[in-house]
């Protein structure tokens, strides 16, 4: 454009309306892009949600994290601040405070860690607060390093690298193999490289370890190599024990590596690694034959959908010492598994603890309270059955350093420490002294001061169970261990010393070594452990399987197992599954040339053939024609297994069960793989996969279509037990013959691929392969492959719980039957609970229980149904209910209400809810309810304390013929029976008032007789108003009003006013002058300054009389008199207050 002089000011005109159309040209061009922040309990989170994929990258500079993304973009980052508070300082968009305009930067309030990654067109930014997350310096990457040969005795030095995280590394020594534990705080993706003794650790993110640390950790006998940068990560090398093997798995975020090499060649000083052993980058990783899933794996990330036990191995006990007596049956019954060369079990002996206390904690406890002491790998757990919060600041400066670390667990109803004592050396006792326990610590190891009696009662009808008698029993509990990854259940005592001198293995859980109590390790979720009349018990639904009583008893870890075929599959199937009619149709016509002797064996095999082409209704009903005709022959192992085979195809687990337990199929890998078909299909996946194990190599040669469905159930069998190596291995080998699979199976096969990406952290992946399988036409897993999908949205912070939902109430009838459903309203529940809604989650957990009767998963809803029942109407979280609210749930719930003491304080809270808004005669039917049953409350204190609280309500109700009653009730049978003074008291001013309330004066007077409390004097007042007898009323408002205040510029307020008038009240209608002038005398001085000294003036002149109308009721009026109550309120408060919390003090002391 050309501009003259004269047309400058037009010119530049039009070139300020251009500049400014095209820049908004520009800025519209650009993308907008909207940000979602919101914290959780350890971490912070931002959602970039971009309208197309991006590439980006993440930085933290001087605590300041950088998100720098392809394009330029436009977004408001004005809510950031406001949710992320407490981890963002600042918050600068693009183009602003020195930040790119493809970026945008964020000043964090204290040092973080940084973690992302994409789902679909959003990319997550995961911020966690470390105080000693490094600060990430502008260093170029360093290649990966090769150790000289001698790096195995030369110091090992780290580089630095951008963005490392401080990586804590653990290291326990068991017996057998030393686990590598690798603390990251999120999931990693990682490989593990062997070459000879050279073990590389390859991580797909930077990390600093504290080599120094960690190699004087180490058994001699495994060295650090190096620590060296491996592309974006570090690669950990280490030497290990010629022939050692590895064994390695991620659980939750950390990442364990087990060197399983013997005691001694750990022991011995390890070598250096020659040059040809190191494993460098480029190295092959270890990889797993595809046809031929593992016998054994690790537990590892837990899939989506399906929960399940998490056990990390625990070593053998030592056999105990013998003693002079013979063990009694049942105490042979209960003992533990033994080496097969020990003749006789034998009670340990206990020595008491020996050495002095290093420390000790006193817990100062208000009233009788049990405890259970005991140390489980690196921790030390303290235990009482009563909930408070401790103290712990001075457990904390005595214990240190010895005790790393302390902290109180959240357990209802109990006070739950655990400490952490790396040095196994340490060790805790307890003992008791009056109410306090005293915990003591000292380099000696654990041993109770006495043994629990361990009994088994093998004859009973619900099967064999263990018993621990004791006079002292204390309560029971489900204490989470977060580090192993399970539950444990603790039982307390009140009697100091009690608890279990060595590990006890028992075939379905673990008895761990405490100094006090029992903790109790399942290996089985049909385990209990709870208290009977005699102590504690531990039982299961069909019994123990105690030193072989049980006909269930599972295949025991490691046995080996014959090889020897109990039906040939290959053989028995004739030809593929396509030409199966042509087959059978042969085979049944052949059937008509056998000879009579030989029919039973032909039937056998058109059995046999029917159950290879997985027709299991089939073949069992040839099966049954040749049992009718010889049921010897049906007696055959081959046989027995065929129908067991058949059995589990059909569904029947419980009869194909016992078919496949018979003594007769033990020791036969092929009976071990349908006892874990029967147990997979019934969710018992925990002994599913001990059954599976021994005959996984048979199993991967088993044809289709068998392969194919027992295969899907090993998979799932895999990830609930977190064994997602094992889940890949067959997920590969199905896949490999897809075309064999019918199109359910592929269906179900690419739901457990969905599965196994998610559980990479492939997200992106594995939600397509959800959305394929949902658009499948298969309607089992296109359920629940929502479902799942469902989860990880949540899982990942893309899905509300509104959204959830109401995606599970219209997946909900979708599918009905199986444990699809089951897992639908486990999960739908949980989300009703949370928010809090307890009609529609304890109404979906029932209709759980309901439907799936002996499944683990509903017996586990069920407990927790009452775990939150308990937690409503026993620990008061129904108080923050409307309460007509709390009733009807109570009312819609009440089968939850738990037998004894709890179930009784329960129902008495409910009467006392009742009470409180005034719904009097349904309070009196709940306390009713509860005294109407003498063997379930007998004559005693407790129950005269509930039959007062009823005859309060009924006073309250205008009923005092029945309260009268009640107070009867509750004092029969106590004829000899001494009653504590406030209780006796109690009852007398109970009744009194009842007989006020009838016009009784004279009775309710003796029951007065010598009481000279306040609540007596209260009805006393009451009553000589009733009967105008002024005189002795005067006397008792005397005594109620006490004396002035020696100040009389204070002045008299609230009830003490009251009393003054009223005794004024009294000596005007007694006509006692005098009394009136020593009245005003005393306390006209302190009344002149009261908020009542001009009704006070108006009964006190002595010039001027009140007169008009009723001089009692206008200075009730005047005053606010509500002469009826007082009596009534104070009783209210009185009966109507829980009972005193137990409250502990705590304190430590050195030796």
């Amino acid at each position: 454009m050309n501009c003259v002089t004269t047309g400058r000011l037009i010119c530049r005109t039009i070139l300020l309306i251009l500049a400014i159309t095209m820049g908004g040209t520009l800025a519209r061009a650009q993308e907008a892009v909207t940000v979602r922040a919101w914290q959780h309990s350890d971490f912070a989170r931002l959602v970039f949600d971009w309208p197309a994929p991006i590439g980006y990258q993440t930085s933290i500079t001087d605590q300041v994290l950088t998100v720098q993304f392809d394009r330029a973009f436009q977004v408001d980052l004005s809510t950031v601040r406001e949710r992320l508070g407490d981890y963002i300082a600042q918050a600068n968009g693009p183009g602003t405070a020195g930040t790119a305009v493809n970026a945008v930067s964020f000043e964090l309030t204290s040092p973080m860690s940084v973690t992302d990654f994409t789902n679909e067109n959003s990319v997550v930014v995961d911020l966690r607060r470390s105080e000693t997350a490094p600060q990430a310096q502008n260093l170029p990457a360093q290649p990966a390093q090769q150790p000289t040969a001698d790096s195995a005795a030369q110091p090992v030095t780290q580089t630095a690298q951008v963005g490392a995280t401080d990586l804590p590394v653990r290291i326990g020594d068991h017996p057998g193999y030393t686990r590598i534990v690798f603390d990251w705080p999120q999931s990693v993706p990682y490989s593990v490289n062997q070459n000879g003794r050279a073990v590389t650790v390859d991580f797909g993110r930077a990390a600093t370890v504290d080599v120094a640390a960690l190699a004087q950790t180490l058994p001699p006998g495994i060295r650090v190599a190096s620590v060296q940068p491996s592309g974006q990560g570090t690669a950990i090398t280490l030497a290990v024990p010629e022939g050692a093997e590895l064994r390695h798995f991620p659980l939750d975020q950390k990442v364990v590596l087990d060197v399983l090499a013997s005691a001694e060649a750990r022991n011995q000083p390890a070598a250096a690694l020659a040059n040809d052993q190191l494993v460098s980058e480029q190295a092959p990783q270890v990889s797993q034959p595809p046809q031929e899933p593992p016998v054994q794996s690790a537990p590892t990330e837990p899939a989506p959908t399906e929960p399940a036990p998490v056990r990390e191995p625990v070593p053998a006990p030592e056999a105990p010492q013998a003693v002079a007596s013979e063990p009694s049956a049942a105490e042979m019954a209960a003992m533990p598994n033994a080496p097969a060369q020990q003749d006789e079990a034998a009670t340990p002996s206990v020595e008491a603890p020996s050495g002095p206390p290093l420390f000790n904690f006193s817990f100062q406890w208000s009233g009788d309270v049990g405890a259970a002491v005991f140390r489980r790998s690196d921790n030390i757990w303290v235990i009482f059955d009563a909930a408070t919060n401790l103290d712990l600041s001075p457990l904390r400066v005595e214990g240190a350093p010895v005790i790393e670390r302390i902290d109180q667990l959240p357990i209802g109803g109990a006070s739950v420490l655990r400490m952490q004592v790396s040095d196994r050396s340490v060790n805790a006792s307890a003992r008791r002294e009056g109410f306090n326990w005293v915990v003591e610590f000292r380099r000696a190891p654990q041993r109770p001061l006495s043994q629990v009696p361990i009994l088994a009662d093998v004859t009973a009808e619900i099967g064999p169970f263990l018993t621990f008698p004791t006079d002292t029993p204390g309560r029971s509990f489900n204490v989470p261990d977060p580090d192993m990854g399970d539950v444990m259940r603790v039982a307390t005592f009140l009697e100091s010393g009690m608890g279990i001198d060595g590990l006890r293995q028992y075939p379905e859980f673990e008895l761990l070594p405490t100094a006090q109590g029992v903790a109790l390790v399942r290996l089985s979720d049909t385990v209990l452990l709870d208290r009977n009349f005699d102590g504690f018990q531990i039982s299961a639904p069909d019994g123990l399987a105690i030193s072989g009583v049980s006909p269930e008893a599972p295949v025991s870890t490691g046995q080996i197992l014959s090889a020897r075929r109990l039906f040939d599959l290959n053989g028995l199937m004739r030809g593929p599954q396509q030409d199966f009619e042509d087959l059978s149709n042969a085979l049944f016509r052949s059937m008509a040339e056998v000879p009579d002797e030989k029919l039973d064996a032909a039937r056998l095999n058109y059995a046999g053939f029917l159950m290879a082409h997985n027709r299991g209704f089939e073949a069992l009903g040839v099966l049954r024609v040749v049992e009718e005709n010889d049921p010897q022959l049906m007696k055959r192992p081959e046989n027995l297994a065929l129908q067991g085979a058949s059995t589990v195809l059909v569904g029947r687990t419980e009869e194909a069960k016992t078919l496949l337990n018979d003594p007769r199929l033990d020791g036969f890998a092929e009976a071990a793989i349908w006892r874990g078909a029967a147990l997979a299909e019934e969710g018992d996946y925990l002994a599913a996969a001990e059954a599976f194990s021994p005959g996984d190599s048979l199993l991967s040669r088993y044809p289709y279509p068998l392969k194919a469905r027992l295969g899907l159930m090993r998979i799932d069998t895999a990830f609930a037990n977190r064994d997602i190596q094992g889940a890949e291995a067959w997920i590969n080998s199905l896949q490999g013959a897809r075309e064999e699979l019918t199109r359910g199976q592929q269906a179900a096969l690419d739901y457990q691929r969905a599965r196994l990406a998610v559980s990479r952290t492939e997200f992106d992946e594995g939600a397509q392969l959800f959305k394929d399988v949902m658009a499948s036409g298969d309607r089992k897993y296109a359920y629940r492959a929502e479902l799942a999908l469902i989860t990880l949205g949540q899982r990942q912070g893309f899905m509300s719980d509104a959204e959830a939902l109401e995606r599970m109430e219209r997946l909900r009838y979708a599918w009905r039957g199986d444990r699809s459903e089951l897992y639908l309203l486990k999960r739908l529940g949980e989300l009703y609970l949370k928010q809090p809604d307890y009609f529609k989650g304890l109404g979906v957990f029932r209709t759980a229980v309901k439907y799936f009767p002996g499944d683990p998963v509903a017996e586990d809803l069920a407990g927790e149904m009452t775990d939150i029942f308990r937690k409503l109407y026993l620990d008061g979280d129904a108080d923050s209910l409307p309460p007509l609210k709390a009733l009807a749930l109570y009312d819609e719930f009440k089968e939850l209400t738990p037998s004894g003491e709890d179930g009784d304080q329960i129902i008495e809270n409910i009467a006392d809810r009742l009470a409180s808004i005034d719904l009097l005669t349904e309070a009196a039917e709940k306390l009713r309810e509860l005294l109407s049953d003498e063997d379930r409350l007998p004559p005693g204190e407790e129950r005269v304390r509930l039959s007062n609280k009823l005859a309060l309500i009924l006073l309250m109700d205008g009923k005092p013929e029945e309260a009268e009653e009640a107070i009867a009730q509750g004092r029969r049978g106590l004829t000899l029976f001494e009653l504590s003074n406030d209780l006796e008291a109690d009852r007398d001013r109970l009744l009194a008032r009842a007989k006020i309330q009838q016009g009784d004066y004279e009775d309710a007077i003796k029951e007065l007789a010598g009481d000279v409390s306040v609540e007596a004097d209260l009805l006393r007042r009451d009553l000589y108003r009733t009967t105008s007898n002024w005189q002795e009323s005067a006397k008792v408002l005397q005594r109620l009003a006490g004396n002035p205040p020696s100040d009389p510029a204070v002045g008299v307020e609230g009830e003490t006013a009251r009393y003054v008038i009223n005794w004024a009240v009294a000596l005007y209608k007694n006509n006692d002058t005098d009394g009136l002038r020593d009245l005003i005398d005393l306390w006209a001085p302190a009344m002149a300054n009261s908020s009542l000294a001009g009704v006070f003036d108006y009964m006190t002149n002595q010039t001027r009389a009140p007169t008009g109308g009723d001089v009692l009721a206008t200075v009730d009026q005047l005053i606010g008199a509500d002469r009826f109550d007082a009596f009534i309120k104070a009783y209210r408060d009185k009966l109507f207050a829980p009972p005193p919390a137990p409250t502990a003090e705590v304190t430590a002391s050195s030796s």
